[in-house]
């Protein structure tokens, strides 16, 4: 220790100050690396699971949409170019016979995963439970999977690849088990938040959607679609009331800012909630 410069000028500041920005860019290449490893990782086991499955529609589908990445193996002469050429051509030419035959195969994956379409499924248009929609573009060779109150995502034209995402979805809205006090108690404080907020009193009527987004921030894992279907769910079971007061739904006119709840169509949008102190007329 008794060699410590005392001097700060004798310190190699300048020196420490260039070595440590060499390292920050050494880590940020590093880091640029690695995003590029990953994304490489992931377009080639994502081809590998569709050549291994045979989903023709989901092996265009990567080679289009990470055209980037296959783009940059072509500039580099990567020797996987011509056999991935080959397999797009030969995946394309499956994917047009899928296509000319997709509803009669479609109803088969379905049958065989347990998904029951609607009786009012026709192609192009399918629906489950009234409340998961699919689309089917013949000319894009795609289909288009909506929920009521929920995303819709892009689909390849894989007959089985689409009747899994159905199951799936239906499994994801109707499967959960509901805890309806919990759920109720939830919605009472997201309700008595959203009137602090806008300074109103218990027992006001407030937007539904309102309610259910702050609900859905309150708890991060809930989507609007499965909202629905749980406040359906627990608008069927007939137990509102919760901690003396009952909840109430008003309808409205307006259907984009109402819900319309699963199993309830006929009654309408629902578009307003209110909690109020039971025997207290709605």
């Amino acid at each position: 220790m008794s060699n410590t410069p005392t001097n700060s000028d004798s310190l190699p500041f300048e020196l420490i100050v260039r070595r440590a920005q060499q390292a920050e860019q050494e880590v940020r290449e590093a880091q640029t690396a690695l995003a590029g490893a990953q994304g490489g990782l992931k377009a080639w086991s994502d081809l590998r699971e569709a050549v291994r499955t045979r989903y023709y529609g989901r092996i265009v589908q990567i080679l289009t949409e990470d055209a980037a990445f296959f783009s940059a193996l072509r500039r580099v002469n990567d020797p996987a170019i011509p056999d991935l050429e080959r397999l797009y051509r030969y995946s394309l030419s499956q994917l047009e016979n899928l296509s000319q035959n997709f509803a009669h195969l479609f109803e088969e994956a379905c049958s065989s995963c347990g998904v029951a379409l609607d009786s009012t499924s026709r192609h192009p248009k399918y629906s489950i439970a009234g409340i998961i929609q699919l689309q089917v573009d013949d000319r894009k060779k795609a289909a288009q999977l909506s929920t009521r109150d929920g995303p819709t995502v892009e689909l390849a034209l894989d007959p089985a690849v689409v009747a899994n995402e159905l199951k799936r979805i239906w499994s994801r809205l109707f499967e959960r088990r509901l805890d309806a006090k919990k759920f109720l108690a939830g919605l009472r404080r997201a309700y008595r938040a959203v009137l602090k907020e806008e300074k109103r009193k218990m027992g006001d009527e407030v937007p539904l959607r309102r309610v259910a987004n702050r609900l859905a921030k309150n708890w991060k894992s809930l989507a609007m679609d499965e909202f629905n279907v749980d406040l359906a769910r627990v608008v069927k079971s007939g137990e509102l009331v919760v901690e003396g007061e009952r909840m109430h739904l008003n309808h409205t006119r307006d259907t984009r800012m109402g819900m319309l709840l699963h199993g309830f169509e006929s009654g309408g949008y629902v578009g307003f909630i209110s909690f109020k102190k039971e025997g207290t007329d709605a």
